[in-house]
């Protein structure tokens, strides 16, 4: 992956679909943004991704170089420089 483009998520309806993450017995419910076409495999925030490696026990992965981004409004963001990788 070079770049994320968040420009898709601006217009048009929004569709979100409930869904539930599951470990050890335990549940997490929450919903999901679907087909929004920004070219990644899932955007949480980072406070969410904290609680996701927690509750998984899932550490982040340091990438090798900085992923860039950019905004719904063309502005570039602050780079991706972590990831999670769970198995969901």
């Amino acid at each position: 992956m070079s770049s994320v483009d968040l420009n898709w998520l601006v217009g048009g309806k929004s569709y979100t679909i409930p869904c539930s993450l599951f470990c050890n017995r335990y549940q997490v419910s929450t919903s999901t943004l679907a087909n929004t076409r920004a070219n990644v495999f899932t955007l949480i925030s980072s406070k969410c991704a904290l609680k996701v490696s927690k509750f998984l026990n899932t550490p982040f992965e340091k990438l090798s170089r900085p992923i860039p981004i950019y905004g719904y409004n063309s502005l570039i963001g602050k780079p991706i420089t972590t990831i999670l990788q769970p198995n969901l």
